[in-house]
C-alpha cells in the first residue's frame, strides 16, 4: 500500500463558552455589578462586611474565573456551598472553573448536581453537554444538548454545539441542520459560520464553505481560523495560489503556530515547488517537533525528490513518536523496497531512445467493490508477452491512486524518449458524466466513489493517462477494464444521469496514438472463468506476430475474442495511427 495524500489539518470551532451565573447579592451592589479587579474588591469588602453572604463568594469566583484564576475561583465556590449547600449556581459555576482547569469529571458531577438541585437549569445541561463532547462521550452530550434546547430553543450555541456533535457521528446532513439553525437566530454568528464551513468541507462542497469563511473574514479581516479553513477550501479546488496567500496571512497573524506551515507546504507541494514546501515543513518540525505528521510529510517530499535515504530518516522519527503510525510504517517499507530498485537500475543503461516501453497494471484486490481474480495474472502474462517482443516493462499490481500515480508519472519520462510507449490496464474502470459529457476512469484498489464528485480525487481520468504517453512517437492504450460498473448505485443517486454500463468512446487526442477497449463502448467484458481474461488471453497469444501491423493485430484479438465468449464481447478501437506499428517485428 502506497502513502495516500497528506491530510489537511482542519481547525474547527467549538461552541458557546461555559457561562458563569451570577448570584445577587443583596444590599452588595457593587459586588453584583462590577466586574473584574473592582468586582473583586468590592465582593472582598462585602465578604468582610457579611462573611456569612454565599452570595458574595459566588459573584467574587466568578470575577476571579473572568481572569482565568480558578484556583481562587474555586476556593470561593467551596466556601459559597459551605455556606449553601443547595445552591446551583455555585455547583455550576465551580463545575466551569473544573472544567477551565481539565477537570472534566469533576466538572461533570458538579454540573449534575446542579441539574439536581434545578432540574430545568438550562445552562446546566448546556455546560454539561461541553464537558461530555471534551471527554469524547457523544452520546451523552447530544442528550444534554437535546435537553438544553428543549429548556431554550432560541439559543444559537446549543444549536451550534449539537451540530459539532453530529459532525463527529458522522451525521453531516443533521449537523448542517443545526448550524443553519443557529444562523437563523443570530445572522452572522461566527462559530456556527464556522463550523458550518468545515463540514462543507467534508461534504466535498468547498464553494459553500468559502462562502461560510468570507462572512466571518468579512466581519474580521485577521481571524486567523477562518482563513486557515478558508485556504483548505481553496485547496480543495486547487486552487493552491489563493491557498498559499491565506496560509500566508495565517502565519503573519501567528507565526508559532506550525499547522499554519504545515498546511502551506502541502499547497507548495501540490504546485510542485519542492523547496518552498521543505522550508514550511522545516518550520513546522522546528515548531513542533513531536509532531509525527510533519515528518511524514516531509519524507513524502523527499520521496518525491528521489531522496530514499533522507525520506526514510523522516519516516523513521515519525514511528518513533509514534510507532503505531500506520502510514508511516507503510511509506517506510515502500520507499526502501524503491531505494533498492533504484540502485539497481543504476547499474542497468538508461532507456534509450528509439525504445520500447510499457507500464502494465492489474488491479484486482479491491476492497469495497469486491476482488476480480485475474487482473494480477493478466498483468504477468502480459508483461511477459510484451518483454519478449523487446519492451522495457514496469508491472504494478493492486495498486492505490497514489501509487498509480506516481506509476504515470514515472512512466511519462520513459515514454518521453520511447518510439513506442504502451500503457495495458486491466481492472474495474468506470464512466462518469462531468461536465455534460461521459469521461472514462480507471479505478485504483483504494476508491470509495461515495459520490461522483469523488472522481477527480480518488480515480484517474483515461484522459490523464493519454497524457502521460504523449510525447512517445506511437501511444498505445489497452483497457481490458470494461468490468461491470461496481459504483452504479451512487452515481445514480448523485447525478440525474442514468449509470452507464462499460466505458465511454475515447476521441483519440492527437494522431500516432491507438486506444484499445476490451469490449464495445457500453459494454461490458468479463473477467474470465480461466486463469486470464478472455481479452488478455487473446492478447498475448497474438501480440508477437510477426509481420502483422498493431490494428491488424487487435483485429485478430477481438475475432478470438469474440469466439471464445459466444459473441457476448467484441473488442473496439480508435485509431489515430499514421503508420503500420508492428509490434511483433517485420
Amino acid at each position: 500500500m502506497a502513502r495516500p495524500m497528506p491530510t489537511l489539518l482542519i481547525a474547527a470551532l467549538l461552541a458557546g463558552l461555559a457561562a458563569p451565573t451570577l448570584a445577587w447579592a443583596g444590599d452588595a451592589e457593587d459586588c453584583q455589578k462590577l466586574t473584574g479587579e473592582a468586582g473583586i474588591r468590592a465582593c472582598t469588602a462585602a465578604i468582610a462586611r457579611s462573611p456569612g453572604e454565599a452570595a458574595s463568594y459566588i459573584n467574587r469566583g466568578v470575577e476571579y474565573a473572568g481572569l482565568g484564576q480558578h484556583d481562587r475561583a474555586l476556593r470561593d465556590y467551596d466556601q459559597a456551598i459551605a455556606l449553601k449547600p443547595n445552591d446551583a449556581a455555585a455547583r455550576l459555576n465551580r463545575g466551569n472553573s473544573y472544567r477551565a482547569l481539565g477537570d472534566t469529571e469533576r466538572a461533570i458531577a458538579e454540573f449534575g448536581q446542579a441539574i439536581s438541585l434545578k432540574p430545568d437549569y438550562y445552562k446546566a445541561f448546556f455546560n454539561r453537554g461541553l464537558a461530555y463532547s471534551a471527554r469524547g462521550d457523544r452520546d451523552r452530550a447530544l442528550a444534554d444538548f437535546n435537553q438544553a434546547i428543549a429548556l431554550k430553543a432560541d439559543d444559537p450555541d446549543a444549536f451550534t454545539s449539537r451540530g459539532r456533535i453530529f459532525r463527529d457521528k458522522g451525521d453531516n446532513d443533521r449537523a448542517i441542520a443545526d448550524y443553519d439553525r443557529a444562523l437563523a437566530l443570530k445572522p452572522g454568528y461566527r462559530p456556527a459560520l464556522i463550523n458550518r464551513g468545515d463540514v462543507n468541507i467534508r461534504r466535498k462542497e468547498p464553494d459553500r464553505a468559502i462562502a461560510d469563511f468570507d462572512q466571518v473574514i468579512a466581519q474580521n479581516p485577521d481571524d486567523s481560523l477562518a482563513l486557515f479553513n478558508r485556504g483548505v477550501a481553496f485547496q480543495a479546488k486547487s486552487l493552491h495560489d489563493r491557498a498559499i496567500a491565506d496560509y500566508t496571512r495565517v502565519i503573519a497573524l501567528k507565526p508559532d503556530d506550525p499547522d499554519g506551515y504545515t498546511n502551506r507546504g502541502i499547497a507548495y507541494r501540490a504546485k510542485g515547488d519542492a523547496d518552498r514546501a521543505l522550508a514550511d515543513y522545516n518550520k513546522a518540525i522546528a515548531l513542533r517537533p513531536a509532531d509525527p505528521g510533519n515528518f511524514n510529510n516531509r519524507g513524502n517530499l523527499f520521496w518525491d525528490k528521489g531522496d530514499y535515504d533522507r525520506a526514510l530518516a523522516d519516516y523513521e522519527r515519525a514511528i518513533q513518536l509514534r510507532p503505531d503510525y500506520a502510514v508511516a510504517i507503510d511509506n517506510r517499507k515502500l520507499v526502501a523496497a524503491q531505494r533498492d530498485k533504484a540502485k539497481a537500475a543504476a547499474a542497468t543503461p538508461a532507456v534509450p531512445t528509439g525504445s520500447r516501453v510499457a507500464l502494465v497494471v492489474g488491479n484486482g484486490a479491491y476492497g469495497r467493490m469486491g476482488r476480480l481474480r485475474n487482473p494480477a495474472n493478466d498483468a504477468a502474462a502480459v508483461g511477459k508477452a510484451l518483454t519478449a517482443i523487446g519492451f522495457s516493462v514496469e508491472i504494478v499490481t493492486d495498486a492505490n491512486r497514489e501509487t498509480l500515480a506516481r506509476s504515470l508519472r514515472a512512466f511519462s519520462d520513459k515514454a518521453d524518449r520511447a518510439e513506442i510507449a504502451l500503457v495495458y490496464y486491466s481492472g474495474h474502470a468506470v464512466q462518469i458524466p462531468r461536465g455534460g459529457a461521459m469521461e472514462n476512469y480507471l479505478l485504483p484498489v483504494d476508491a470509495q466513489l461515495s459520490d461522483v464528485r469523488d472522481a477527480e480525487d480518488e480515480a484517474i481520468g483515461l484522459g490523464r493517462v493519454m497524457e502521460r504517453v504523449g510525447r512517445a512517437k506511437t501511444r498505445i492504450v489497452i483497457l481490458d477494464a470494461c468490468r461491470d460498473n461496481p459504483f452504479a448505485a451512487q452515481i445514480a443517486s448523485s447525478t440525474r444521469s442514468t449509470p452507464a454500463r462499460g466505458l465511454a468512446r475515447l476521441s483519440v487526442p492527437n494522431h500516432g496514438s491507438l486506444v484499445v477497449y476490451s469490449t464495445a463502448p457500453q459494454d461490458v467484458a468479463a473477467d474470465g472463468d480461466g486463469d486470464l481474461s478472455p481479452f488478455t488471453r487473446a492478447f498475448v497469444e497474438t501480440v508477437a506476430t510477426k509481420g502483422l501491423d498493431a490494428r491488424l493485430m487487435i483485429g485478430r484479438v477481438r475475432s478470438k475474442v469474440f469466439e471464445a465468449t459466444g459473441g457476448r464481447q467484441t473488442p473496439y478501437s480508435d485509431d489515430g495511427l499514421l503508420q503500420e506499428v508492428y509490434l511483433g517485428g517485420q
